[in-house]
């Protein structure tokens, strides 16, 4: 795609997308990103805003640069500042991410937040579309994108994303006027500080009257509310400070507005419990506060029809599981040394979130940016190179070969090539008989399987297309089964989906819903299959999930294993019954 810049012709690159969703494809170009919009989505009213964007925002909001125009001379896009390995503040709600960022350095992400924010405010701007994908931090540092969408003067901010919108501005067309205040960003970074501490939206839970966030929201009635089943995989909002608690407390259920009091989040400090290992930001331990003295943890525990034996347990973290030959192998890191299953040293530091592990056997690959090496027998046997996507590198393997990137080829083991793919753009999995991938160019999403042994991949597969922007991918496997699931961010709301495919590339079965509103499809991490039967760990317990007439829908939920998972729950099928893998540890259940 040829584009003009200060009068000067460029050339853009599918291979260098790095972002796409509904509005525009953000490109890569030298060390700048380029934003070109929908073609469908350019009017008189965005060019006239981008001509006379602020120029007086704080550094830490990428403005629009040089506007970016077609062969006619016609506004398309603009030039930013592109920042290198950022992440989204979604990330900051994620449990598995939070596992290596502490409550702490959260803390700091925010003031630095509320810093800019209020810069920002100064300007007479306001953030409008104030969301967890419109802000990327790196360290404790953080930055505001999309700023196009800024609200300011006579021009509005023209989308909005629900969960974290003042249900005071429900029902408002935006495109009409500017309707968005500071006290409105305000509420949007509360809804965004809660989320990102607690692992849950001020409005979260189940409640037997109002079934969706958004009901809830409108009626306030808040995850504080004593008929809300409180999720477990969650933080309790107890180990907040009274004051904290109390502010959320007006925001959320009696409609307090204004500017966020700096000091409940400079007066914060987090403790780590001497007694029972749980963070906390109160003067007593609020866990430890109101149980008797904790005995000894059983091995094994069984409600009604069903046990759970504890298998492992370690005072660090376990990074990855994987089923290999039916038996469960994985890594884990305890006082900064990372080991398998079986007590040999993989690596001798503590893994960051940009690191990524995958088993292969008795051996290791470890990954991180475009470079990964494979551990056997506590040495390094091997180092390569392999493509990425995003800030994450593109590697995978089944129990005996590895799977990457070179250039505009997938590869196997280094040498062999199987076939063409998109380079920077391609996402792959890898299962006992089959892999499954994808790469997205423009609004258009390629599927492909390849087989382990031959060469060639099979790029027909006749999936919906993704649509919006992507926020996740997995992809899980069982013989010659497979369930590709996704989260995406659509018209200001979060969808997951899963798709049952075989080794042919069959679709088997679908299912799309609201991720906050479902229970099946709440996550998409915490699934297994058993040949093309699904499972799905939930707050109520593990769920069967079968394909009728081209739909995956519940067909049973097994509520005696209601007391062992939760919806944040990693779970493996294996013969002998079902893993579950946690933070900590994993146990095996078995229905009797």
């Amino acid at each position: 795609m040829e584009v003009y810049v200060k009068g000067s012709r460029i050339t853009l690159n599918p291979k260098n997308i790095i972002g796409e969703g509904g509005e525009a494809k953000i490109y890569l170009y030298k060390n700048s990103a380029v934003k070109i919009y929908h073609p469908n989505l350019l009017s008189r009213r965005r060019e006239e805003k981008l001509k006379v964007f602020p120029r007086n925002l704080p550094a830490n909001v990428i403005t629009p640069a040089d506007l970016v125009l077609d062969q006619n001379g016609k506004v398309i896009g603009f030039s930013m500042e592109f920042i290198e390995d950022g992440e989204a503040l979604i990330a900051l709600s994620n449990k598995r991410f939070r596992e290596n960022f502490s409550s702490e350095k959260t803390a700091k992400v925010f003031l630095d937040i509320l810093a800019t924010l209020e810069k920002i405010h100064v300007t007479q701007a306001v953030i409008g579309d104030f969301n967890d994908l419109n802000v990327l931090f790196k360290d404790e540092e953080a930055f505001f994108i999309d700023a196009d969408s800024i609200q300011f003067g006579k021009f509005p901010c023209e989308v909005a994303t629900e969960q974290f919108l003042d249900p005071r501005l429900y029902g408002i067309d935006f495109s009409k006027r500017p309707v968005f205040t500071p006290e409105s960003d305000f509420y949007s970074f509360s809804v965004l500080l809660f989320r990102s501490l607690l692992l849950v939206s001020p409005f979260g839970g189940v409640h037997p009257k109002f079934p969706t966030l958004t009901k809830r929201a409108e009626k306030r009635v808040a995850i504080f509310n004593s008929e809300v089943r409180y999720p477990k995989a969650a933080i309790h909002f107890k180990v907040l400070p009274d004051d904290l608690l109390g502010y959320f407390h007006k925001v959320f259920e009696k409609d307090l507005r204004g500017k966020f009091p700096k000091n409940l989040l400079e007066n914060l400090r987090w403790t780590r419990c001497a007694a029972c290992g749980n963070f906390h930001a109160r003067a007593i331990c609020p866990y430890c506060a109101h149980q008797a003295p904790a005995a000894v943890k059983e091995i094994t525990a069984i409600n009604r029809q069903c046990s759970s034996t504890r298998i492992f347990s370690t005072k660090g973290r376990i990074v990855h599981a994987k089923m290999e030959s039916g038996k469960i192998k994985f890594v884990w890191e305890e006082g900064g040394v990372v080991r398998r299953e079986n007590g040999e040293k993989v690596m001798l530091e503590n893994p960051d979130n940009f690191t990524r592990f995958s088993i292969m056997g008795p051996k290791t690959i470890i990954a991180r940016k475009n470079r990964f090496i494979i551990i056997g027998r506590e040495k390094v046997a091997e180092q390569r190179t392999t493509g990425m996507l995003g800030n994450l590198p593109v590697v995978e393997s089944s129990e005996s070969d590895y799977f990457h990137l070179q250039g505009d080829m997938l590869v196997k083991s280094g040498k062999k090539t199987l076939g063409n793919i998109l380079e920077n753009q391609t996402w792959i999995r890898v299962g006992s008989k089959f892999g499954f991938g994808f790469y997205r160019i423009g609004m258009k999403t390629v599927y492909f399987i390849f087989d382990l042994e031959k060469p060639g991949i099979n790029d027909s597969i006749a999936l919906p297309k993704i649509e919006g922007q992507l926020i996740d991918a997995e992809c899980v496997f069982s013989g010659k089964f497979a369930l590709f699931l996704y989260s995406s961010k659509e018209s200001g709301k979060i969808w997951n989906a899963m798709h049952l495919i075989n080794e042919k590339g069959t679709l088997l079965g679908s299912a799309k819903e609201e991720a906050e509103n479902s229970r099946m499809l709440s996550r998409i991490r915490n699934k297994t299959l058993g040949g093309e039967k699904i499972l799905t760990a939930s707050d109520e317990g593990l769920i069967l999930i079968t394909a009728e007439n081209g739909k995956l829908q519940e067909t049973k939920i097994f509520s005696d294993t209601e007391p062992f998972v939760n919806e944040e729950s990693r779970i493996f099928a294996a013969a002998e019954g079902i893993y579950v893998v946690s933070e900590k540890e994993f146990k095996l259940l078995k229905l009797l």
